[in-house]
């Protein structure tokens, strides 16, 4: 049914200019002679339009200004005579297309038209233009997508020659013949616009002896009524009306504008008898119907199903079209025929189930309404023209259901159909009742409950599945039956991934969209599967943030800007709607929001959440059942949206997801939950410091758990790090071997315990330990100080415990180890060469020789034959000479020291490796600026007197003896009071005195050494400077007793001793000392040196030196030491200088 039906012209050009925007044609058979040329009509009294205001000129849109809107209408017993007359100027290049055209519509069946005049202002002087003007006429039908076919004409005027500053004004009058109400008049005209107008009116000539009903509406003034013979003629007119704004959200059946409603019906129920002869048909139905009809009621018993089943038959089997030309507008085709043709609109398909359920004995009836200005109807006035549709009323015992025979793929059976919201509808069943109301009860659940469930994984590939299920009830399963009825499983898969994937960029599908529909109980279940592989989660960073939208209870509330309002604002109805969010992260524990609730004017929302172990739930419900609210309420309705699309959007971030416990000690979370709460009270008591407590607290845990496990070592872990607290080392000790045989994931732990092993001098435990960390935790080790690893193998071997690190350097080089800063591991490595070549090993031994770097260790490889399997190996990092080795040396630490050139311990390697390669001019100039700081030396340090030690036996390879003494007593003026480690110092430069030949000055230096800053292997030195000087200076007894006490223990330090010998000239007890090293596999690699060969450094040797030279050359000649190094080692050439590479 179409509303407003007869008057469209009227109406239609009281509100603007139609602009053509369907597809239009040039109808062939269209009788041109229905749009004519005539003067205007007698009966119609002029106008002159007032000026629009200077205050309204700014509201004017698309580049028109309009001047004037004049209604004239004259009653007729047949029908009705109208005049309008529209007057604009183009104000602006935007107006030129549609001012332009002039186009009106009306149905050629009841309908004629005639233009009075078109007339066209231009710089005062007006043109009449009707005279020479052609009308086309086109046949437009807009509501021929949704099956409707009204056979409305437009006709089409284009203005030649319009320019902007142009003023329009044209009239059309005609005439109206209406079969339909002979006798009555129904009119409906807006006097006010959103835009500025000049002058708006309107006037009816109507008969004194007919009652007519007026109802105004914003502002609408009063008319002004004057009388003419048997006439009265109403004259509503406003000048310069308030333009109206728009209000986001005011509902359809609001009258927003200044309306003037006229009508000839005074109430409803004059409506229902006009309409009753129209709807009481006494046709029968066609055979095949009837025998449908007959196989419903014998099948289904129940009026309920009887009712579902008539409401099928009705909306499956018969199409929606609607033939709403002339008459068919509002009077039904009879049933017979709408069976036949398979087609009919509301009118058609209403009468034809209302018939249908008649015959089922089920009580029903036609009823007229409006489905977007419905709930407005009892504000209007009584017409046959407030209508739009047309539905069913039926009544089953006191149930009464309201039935839309044009809807498609509904579900539902009796009770279960879907609510309609069409709000009144007036039943033509001659009981002339007037409007009824079309209860809308709120739904008790949901119609749409959406759950959406992410479970994150630990797995390499994937990051997260999806899984989603969405229930539909109600109108709601109806609305998404409708919808997917045009989409192919395809589109809605797409449409559904499509979707998801703007959170989670990169997601697929797992399992495709199921859609499962359950006709009758009106619910239909859509579930899909999706994932997200981890590739694709790091890449677009979705841990660190993505959405949840909780779209069920989105976008269903107007946010308008303005605070303040003048008219409703509509709100959802009949909502019941849920949303839950379950997210699932293993080994996290991720937790709640604060919740939101709020409610008013019968609307409810709720966001709630709860979390348990690694599972956060998130739920959302809304319910609303009030269609609108009054401007005095909007802000709380305002406030309520807000609440609403504020809530329902969250970011979940997986990164700021707190580990759970059971996570964090990587324990079965099933098994860790039941102590939890026990453990976060030990955690809290170990913050408060409470040791006796938390003793006694795992005391009890340990208690529970007699059994190995990784909880049980958990609880002894943390047992030992109170008990160490406490001094309790013995303790600590065993609940920390015990703890890290059972839980070996925590590296302190490992540290601690090794610390406390070597507190008690067992240092092969603490050794095994670090073995054990290497093996669980190799990333731990990595760094380990090489200066404490250092005075643990000492500490082993001493104990004679060196196979112990041998494992030690074993375990830490297949874990990768580095050293710390500016400490290299390659002695580490060097050793686990070694020992796994011992292993036989080989192959491993090979592996890891290529992480040696220092060419000295590379050099011990090369000279002894118990490593001759990785000689290929070594050779190829070393050059046979040596010399990659050296040159790599040299590169690597220039590279170092460049990169921090403040650091001393730096340039001392770098200073080596320079005079290692025979450059030692270079090394006394790169180190010469940094010593030039002399108070930098002094404030830095231990680091830099080796380097001012490096730079004295530099400057003495080139011949600046005074030069290199002169510093070093200048080193030993500082005195190991206030820096112990000038103690090295003191005795090199003891060294370097004798070595040179000045015995006098060597013994004097040796004698000012304070031994008590010095080491047994220190003392070792600085007596064998004493005995060796003494005995070239002829002071035999006094150098013996020197020698003497070297002899008590040669084995602390047995290079000094052989120092010692040769200056003895006891070349005998030389050849036995030498063979005695050979034969030690732990001093063999030193004693294999003396055997090997280097470049003369051109530099002049000191005689006392040419003199040691001479003797051992004499023992290494001998046989037996020949033979013995022969089966030991080999002799290589070192392309390097004789003063770095050769022993003495």
């Amino acid at each position: 049914m179409v509303n407003y039906r007869f008057l469209n012209i009227v109406i239609l050009a009281a509100f603007q200019l139609i602009i053509l925007s369907k597809v239009t044609y040039a109808d062939v058979n269209i009788d041109p002679t229905v749009v004519g040329k005539s003067d205007i009509p007698v009966w119609v009294v002029p106008l002159e339009a007032d000026k629009v205001l200077e205050k309204n000129l700014d509201g004017a849109t698309s580049g028109i200004l309009y001047n004037l809107s004049d209604n004239q209408v004259r009653w007729l017993p047949d029908g009705y005579e109208f005049y309008y007359r529209l007057s604009y100027q183009i104000i602006d290049r935007s107006g030129l297309e549609e001012a332009s055209r002039i186009t009106r519509a009306f149905d050629p069946s009841d309908t004629a038209i005639n233009f009075n005049f078109i007339k066209v202002t231009r710089a005062d002087k007006t043109q009449e233009r009707l005279a020479g003007t052609e009308f086309t006429l086109l046949r437009q039908e807009n509501g021929l997508d949704k099956g409707i076919v009204d056979g409305t004409l437009t006709v089409l005027v284009e203005l030649d020659d319009i320019r902007v500053g142009d003023t329009i004004d044209y009239a059309v009058s005609g005439k109206v013949t209406s079969q339909l109400w002979p006798g009555h008049f129904f009119d409906e005209v807006t006097l006010g616009w959103s835009v500025p107008i000049g002058t708006s009116r309107y006037r009816l000539i109507w008969p004194k002896d007919r009652q007519l009903y007026i109802k105004r509406y914003n502002g609408v003034p009063e008319a002004e009524i004057t009388e003419i013979g048997a006439n009265q003629i109403y004259n509503w007119a406003i000048n310069n009306p308030e333009p109206v704004q728009n209000e986001v959200g005011t509902p359809h059946w609001h009258v927003r504008f200044p309306r003037l409603s006229l009508s000839s019906m005074g109430d409803w129920q004059t409506v229902q008898k006009w309409a009753i002869p129209y709807y009481k048909s006494e046709d029968k139905l066609p055979k095949e119907t009837a025998q449908q009809v007959k196989d419903i009621k014998r099948k289904w018993k129940k009026k309920e199903d009887r009712l579902t089943e008539a409401l099928r038959l009705v909306q499956d089997n018969i199409r929606y079209v609607g033939i709403e030309i002339g008459l068919g507008s509002h009077i039904p085709r009879p049933p017979a025929e709408v069976v036949r043709s398979g087609y009919g609109d509301c009118k058609d398909k209403s009468l034809l189930l209302t018939i249908i359920l008649r015959e089922l004995g089920i009580r029903a009836w036609p009823a007229l309404t409006d489905m977007d200005a419905g709930p407005g109807l009892p504000d209007s006035l009584p017409s046959t023209i407030a209508f739009d549709h047309m539905i069913v009323k039926a009544r089953v015992g006191e149930k009464i259901y309201w039935l839309d025979a044009t809807k498609s793929y509904q579900g539902g059976r009796g009770r279960n159909l879907a609510p309609l919201f069409y709000g009144y509808a007036l039943p033509i069943d001659g009981k002339a009742a007037g409007l009824e109301e079309i209860a809308l009860d709120a739904p008790q659940e949901p119609t749409i409950q959406v759950e959406e469930t992410y479970r994150f994984s630990d797995s390499e590939d994937l990051f997260l599945t999806l899984a989603t299920k969405v229930t539909y009830l109600s109108d709601e399963a109806d609305t998404r039956r409708l919808s997917f009825s045009s989409q192919s499983l395809d589109q809605i898969n797409r449409n559904y991934l499509d979707y998801y994937q703007g959170s989670l960029k990169g997601l697929e599908s797992l399992k495709p969209v199921l859609i499962e529909d359950d006709i009758d109980t009106n619910r239909l279940v859509v579930t899909a599967e999706f994932k997200l592989g981890r590739s694709m989660a790091e890449e677009n960073k979705v841990s660190d943030g993505f959405d949840l939208k909780a779209y069920a209870v989105k976008g269903l509330f107007h946010q308008p800007n303005n605070m303040e309002r003048e008219t409703p604002l509509s709100l959802p109805i009949y909502i019941n709607r849920s949303h839950v969010f379950k997210v699932v992260a293993p080994g996290k524990r991720p937790k709640g929001m604060e919740d939101v609730i709020k409610e008013t004017q019968s609307m409810r929302f709720e966001r709630t959440s709860e979390s348990k172990a690694d599972t956060l739930i998130i739920r959302y419900s809304l319910t609303s059942n009030i269609r609108s609210t009054s401007p005095e309420n909007y802000s709380a309705a305002v406030s309520f949206g807000k609440t609403v699309a504020d809530g329902s959007s969250l970011t979940f971030t997986l990164n700021q997801v707190k580990k759970s416990l059971a996570a964090t000690f990587k324990i079965d979370e099933e098994e860790f939950s039941n102590v939890e709460d026990r453990f976060i009270e030990v955690f809290n008591l170990i913050g408060a410091k409470n040791n006796i407590k938390t003793i006694q607290l795992l005391d009890v845990l340990e208690a529970d758990h007699p059994n190995p496990s990784r909880l049980r070592g958990l609880i002894q872990i943390i047992r030992g790090e109170i008990l160490s607290d406490m001094g309790r080392k013995s303790g600590a000790r065993k609940a920390y071997a015990e703890g890290l045989a059972l839980y070996p994931d925590n590296s302190e732990s490992y540290f601690k315990l090794t610390d406390l092993y070597n507190q008690n001098e067992e240092y092969t435990k603490a050794a095994r330990t670090l073995i054990l960390l290497a093996e669980n935790l190799p990333e731990k080790v990595k760094s380990l100080r090489l200066r404490w690893l250092g005075s643990l193998k000492r500490n082993l071997v001493k104990n004679e415990q060196g196979e112990v690190f041998d494992d030690l350097a074993i375990a830490l080089s297949k874990a990768g180890y580095k050293g710390n800063k500016n400490s290299g591991a390659d002695w580490v490595y060097q050793i686990a060469v070694k020992a796994l070549i011992g292993k036989n090993e080989t192959e491993t031994a090979k592996s890891l020789s290529v992480n040696i770097n220092d060419s000295a260790l590379l050099l011990e490889l090369l000279i002894d034959r118990r490593y001759e399997a990785i000689w290929p190996v070594v050779e190829e990092r070393s050059g046979k000479n040596l010399r990659k080795a050296i040159e790599a040396d040299l590169l690597r630490t220039q590279k170092e020291y460049e990169a921090a050139p403040d650091d001393y311990k730096l340039l001392l390697w770098y200073m080596q490796s320079l005079r290692a390669a025979g450059q030692s001019q270079e090394a006394i100039k790169v180190a010469k600026p940094m010593l030039d700081e002399w108070s930098k030396v002094v404030a830095t340090g231990k680091d830099a007197f080796w380097v001012a030690n490096a730079y004295a036996y530099t400057l003495i390879d080139v011949g600046q003896f005074d030069k290199a003494m002169e510093l070093m007593r200048k080193i030993n003026s500082l005195g190991p009071e206030d820096f112990p480690n000038i103690i090295n110092m003191s005795i090199n430069h003891a060294m370097m005195l004798m070595e040179n030949g000045s015995f006098e000055k060597a013994v004097s230096a040796a004698e000012a050494i304070d031994l008590d800053y010095a080491s047994t292997y220190g003392k070792m030195f600085v007596w064998s400077v004493k005995s060796c000087s003494l005995y070239q200076l002829g002071r035999n007894e006094d150098a013996e007793v020197i020698f003497g006490k070297m002899m008590e223990d040669p084995e602390e330090n047995e290079n000094a001793y052989l120092l010692a010998v040769l200056c003895k000239h006891d070349l005998d007890q030389a050849e036995t000392l030498i063979i005695e090293r050979l034969n030690d596999k732990d001093n063999r690699s030193e004693t294999l040196s003396l055997f090997q060969r280097a470049n003369s450094s051109g530099h002049i040797i000191p005689q006392f030196i040419e003199k040691l030279k001479v003797r051992m050359d004499e023992v290494l000649k001998r046989e037996a030491v020949k033979s013995d190094f022969f089966s030991k080692g080999r002799s290589i050439y070192i392309d390097g200088p004789d003063v770095v590479w050769s022993y003495l």
